[in-house]
């Protein structure tokens, strides 16, 4: 990223993403979230993983262009995809969990390491295509196969397809270009607006929000529009989805910080927390830690996952963990057929 010179608001943006994507995910982990919880989890699953991929997609070029593309780096996320799911399979029959195991496809967290490798596999096949037919066919596909039953967890196809827009957005994006755009302060103004009125509702409306927009939150079922209120109007309520995840996409760009803070190292290593979060989130509720906690501590239930959530994510930020999977990152290049060595 030299020629960005590093511009800490990306690694601010990232390290704030992983801790969101972290906290959602302790959250989300309990039996019955309570009305705090709920709430958080609603706000926090409308933005962070599309926001999320779309950071994924605006650095993705350098995988993609110069008529080669990185196949060592989709290998990496092949390779983390098999590895994660290995471990907390393993961890789910150590605590007598026997779950059917399936490595084509799931709905745990180490989707996003078989979606990424999608990601940008199809891109590379469409980066000659004009971006507003690229992303006007994907939006089109993604709000039609919210009807079709057979599109679920296999080959995580249910998360790449609604996921992909914002991921095509964010490789068409110039970075600099982006950052500038959220420098005005009719940006930063909107921002503020669009996040407060947003958290405004949610929070006093939390349960006519979730029966609107849970099934687009959480994408890895099948059919996912016969759980909305209305199935007939499933393009509409995508749409809408899609609407409000960019607003607030674009508002939390706009306020991040563009100065170096004490984080902005740790938004380097976002792909290690994600990784290593994993099995310590099943450790911490499979082994009661939670409940010993929730008994030994005078604090809401809440507040003390917050906590752990933020705790693992400072611990996961140490290099030492994102030097365990450097070996994986030295994967040797290969060359796919067909492909050039130089690339206008």
């Amino acid at each position: 990223m030299s020629e960005l010179k590093r511009l800490s608001k990306w690694d601010n943006l990232k390290f704030i993403l992983i801790l969101l994507v972290v906290i959602g995910h302790f959250l989300s982990s309990r039996a019955n979230y309570g009305d705090i919880a709920n709430r958080l989890v609603l706000i926090i699953y409308t933005f962070h993983i599309p926001l999320f991929i779309f950071v994924s997609g605006l650095f993705s070029k350098s995988s993609i262009n110069n008529g080669r593309l990185k196949t060592e780096r989709i290998g990496f996320f092949i390779v983390l995809y098999i590895a994660l799911a290995t471990l907390t399979y393993t961890i789910k029959l150590f605590f007598g969990d026997y779950e059917k195991i399936g490595l084509l496809g799931t709905y745990h967290v180490q989707w996003y390491m078989l979606a990424m490798a999608g990601f940008l596999l199809i891109m590379y096949a469409l980066r000659h295509v004009n971006p507003a037919l690229v992303m006007g066919a994907a939006i089109l596909l993604s709000c039609f196969a919210g009807y079709d039953t057979q599109i679920g967890n296999f080959l995580c196809l249910s998360k790449i397809i609604s996921f992909f827009p914002f991921f095509a957005a964010g490789y068409y994006f110039e970075p600099t270009a982006l950052a500038e755009l959220a420098r005005r302060r009719s940006v930063k103004a909107g921002a503020v607006l669009v996040l407060a009125v947003f958290i405004a509702v949610v929070w006093l409306f939390p349960q006519w929000y979730s029966d609107s927009m849970r099934p687009l939150l959480f994408v890895s079922v099948s059919g996912m529009y016969s759980r909305l209120p209305n199935p007939y109007f499933g393009v509409v309520y995508r749409i809408i989805y899609y609407a409000v995840a960019a607003l607030l996409s674009m508002s939390i760009i706009a306020l991040v910080p563009e100065r170096k803070t004490f984080f902005s190292s740790a938004g380097r290593r976002t792909l290690s927390i994600y990784f290593y979060h994993v099995p310590l989130l099943m450790i911490f509720f499979s082994s009661g830690l939670n409940v010993w906690l929730r008994d030994s501590l005078p604090l809401p239930p809440t507040f003390i996952l917050i906590i752990v959530a933020v705790l693992v994510t400072a611990v996961l930020s140490i290099p030492i963990f994102e030097k365990s999977l450097s070996f994986i990152m030295k994967l040797p290049p290969r060359k796919l057929p067909g492909e050039s060595t130089k690339e206008k």
